[in-house]
């Protein structure tokens, strides 16, 4: 499935709006709390460290993420629009291999998290649609582009909780977090395209009556840097907004992700017990080499999420 997409600097430069709006949305609403509860005199907020910590808290959260897909993948100078909501997917692609999860170690304050992430999808056919296929090249296409890419991600981190204080909806917490996330991605494209391209010079394979380009495995780490913000209703009931951003040219030039989330958690003898609904997007714009052996990401990944979390 196929749209027109921004620029990928107008895409960028988007990106960063939202993930900055998203911490600053993050403040106003620290703000807001703090103005509508209990009078400044009686008001008290925690910097403090515990003197005694209460121990080591484990959790496990296998989660679901109805990933949609859109933005620009290019291999061998050639781009491939997509833009498919996780609907599309599931109807449209000829398969989707999904793996997710989350952990996390907690002792009061101070956290320990991992996140990862894998997903291949293709899709064939109209299916996908090549833009711009080959710069300043003169083809007569027979067909439409196909389309199997691989995409994953590995994140690992620590957070601390620098504050938290009492509101009238109940206890709030607001956390700094840093870390570093390991990205994956794999890309093979292929078209039915005339016998009298010389595939050679456009950096193109051919196979039977098929041209083809394979990115070949692509990994990057990214640092991380973000906020979160919890806000505990009480009766195991909480809200989650989480905001980051990443890439910095180190590994990506920019990467972003927002997260917003409601858990319900009950106590199942000594264990916990809790479900979580919320909503996730993540950001990246990659780019390695030039020409025809350029290889681009600009990918927004974005749906509801779901996961059923065990802790101890």
């Amino acid at each position: 499935m196929t749209a027109n997409h921004p620029k990928p600097a107008d895409r960028g430069l988007h990106a960063s709006w939202l993930a900055l709006g998203l911490i600053a949305a993050l403040a106003a609403s620290l703000v807001t709390t703090a103005q509508a509860a209990e009078p400044t005199s009686d008001r008290v907020v925690d910097f403090s460290v515990a003197d005694e910590a209460p121990g080591w808290e484990f959790s496990v959260t296998p989660y679901a993420w109805l990933t949609g897909i859109s933005g620009d993948i290019g291999v061998a100078g050639r781009t491939v629009g997509v833009n498919v909501t996780f609907q599309n997917i599931i109807s449209e692609s000829d398969y989707i291999i999904p793996l997710m999860g989350y952990v996390e170690a907690r002792n009061d304050r101070f956290a320990i998290f991992g996140d990862f992430f894998y997903t291949q999808v293709r899709f064939t056919g109209s299916k996908s649609v090549t833009r711009n296929p080959f710069a300043d090249a003169s083809l007569t296409l027979k067909g439409k582009a196909g389309l199997t890419q691989t995409l994953g991600f590995a994140e690992g981190g620590a957070a601390y909780e620098v504050a938290q204080w009492q509101g009238p909806m109940g206890a709030t917490g607001l956390e700094l977090l840093g870390g570093a996330r390991y990205w994956y991605a794999s890309v093979d494209t292929t078209l039915n395209i005339d016998s009298t391209v010389k595939l050679k010079q456009l950096g193109l394979k051919r196979k039977n009556s098929r041209a083809y380009a394979k990115s070949g495995d692509i990994d990057w780490v990214d640092p991380v840097i973000g906020a979160r913000v919890r806000q505990d209703f009480g009766e195991g009931r909480q809200l989650e907004l989480l905001g980051d951003v990443a890439g910095f040219g180190v590994g990506s030039e920019f990467s972003w992700q927002v997260f917003a989330g409601y858990t319900k958690a009950w106590e199942v003898g000594r264990a916990t017990m809790a479900w979580t609904l919320g909503y996730r997007a993540i950001g990246v714009d990659y780019t390695e080499g030039k020409g025809t052996d350029a290889k681009t990401f600009d990918l927004v990944l974005h749906g509801p999420i779901a996961g059923f979390t065990v802790g101890w």
